[in-house]
């Protein structure tokens, strides 16, 4: 016999654990999502419904595919659509003060989910904030390097924001500003495992490790033909991120984890290398949609992304890289 029924006090009693768990104020919420696509989905679209009557919203555009899945839905409602590029995200005075009275919201996200590239997104964020407008945030990375460097206090959104938090492939946070409005859709209605929620962002909080000076050593002293992605210091130092216009960086990957006998895991998990190479991820068309000013083809094709921790762990990783480097090529 099935009791086909799921009490939605359950999600309730889930988001109250983890706001502790964070250590959050009182003053924002917090809500548990099956993943970032359902959550930028759940939140933008229950944001548009509240404020009906706001037909306009804002897009930061550029360096995210976050939204993938809530434009083609509001450009079909009808929705006018403002769009700032990404790399103009530092200078947005002249593009907020042009907002459309009847904004609802602004998209943006604060961080690239492949280089690691942090946008200067406070001033924007501050900016419409004192327009009486709401934001939608999403942090695919750089929410774990406010945690481990102690800045708790920098996930907490303003009155009128959201910050949604990627976790993992499956599992998505958003802390949500005392005057955030966005009733939740369908998220109290779904099946919750509190044990397993706890267990993964436990573990991802505690995994997540960076080390500029480590990163940076390791980028300045490469093997040859390979040259460092970045050129400043605006990004996540929880990963090096590097190119060889001459090699598939997925065959470097496999054959640089094959050599340090680490596991690959599947395209979208915590990996300890990961590629930019699009015959990793399945597909010739990832990047189109979204990454604008995206790096020439032969840049991608070559992007390789360490992790932190194995450049810590493995003293002569520039050597095995060229070695790999050498192999693929065979």
């Amino acid at each position: 016999m099935r009791v086909d029924l799921l009490p939605p006090e359950k999600w309730e009693d889930l988001n109250g654990t983890i706001h502790q768990f964070l250590k959050l104020s009182e003053t924002v919420s917090v809500r548990t999502y099956k993943g970032l696509a359902h959550a930028a989905y759940e939140i933008a679209i229950s944001a548009a419904q509240f404020f009906s009557h706001k037909r306009s919203i804002g897009l930061v555009k550029g360096n995210s595919p976050a939204f993938g899945g809530v434009m083609p839905i509001l450009y079909k409602e009808g929705y006018q659509v403002q769009l700032l590029k990404a790399q103009d995200i530092s200078a947005p005075q002249i593009w907020v003060e042009a907002l459309k009275k009847d904004t609802n919201f602004v998209l943006f996200a604060s961080d690239h989910p492949v280089t690691g590239e942090i946008s200067n997104w406070r001033e924007l964020d501050r900016l419409v904030n004192e327009k009486k407008m709401q934001t939608i945030r999403v942090s695919h990375t750089d929410w774990l390097h406010d945690i481990s460097s102690g800045a708790v206090a920098s996930l907490e959104p303003a009155a009128n924001s959201a910050t949604i938090l990627s976790v993992t492939p499956d599992l998505a946070l958003a802390i949500c500003g005392a005057k955030f409005r966005a009733p939740p859709l369908i998220a109290p209605n779904l099946y919750w495992e509190p044990a397993a929620v706890h267990k993964d962002l436990k573990a991802v909080i505690e995994q997540y490790q960076e080390n500029k000076a480590a990163i940076l050593a390791f980028e300045k002293d490469l093997p040859q033909n390979w040259q460092a992605f970045f050129q400043h210091e605006s990004r996540l130092f929880d990963r090096a991120v590097i190119y060889n216009p001459t090699v598939n960086s997925e065959a470097i990957a496999h054959e640089l984890s094959e050599r340090l006998k680490l596991s690959l895991p599947a395209p979208g998990f915590s990996t300890p290398v990961e590629a930019g190479n699009l015959c990793r991820w399945g597909g010739v068309g990832l990047y189109d949609d979204w990454w604008e000013s995206k790096p020439r083809a032969d840049i991608l094709r070559g992007l390789l992304l360490i992790s932190c921790n194995q450049i810590l762990a493995q003293k002569s990783l520039g050597k095995t890289i060229d070695q790999s480097s050498e192999a693929v090529r065979v």
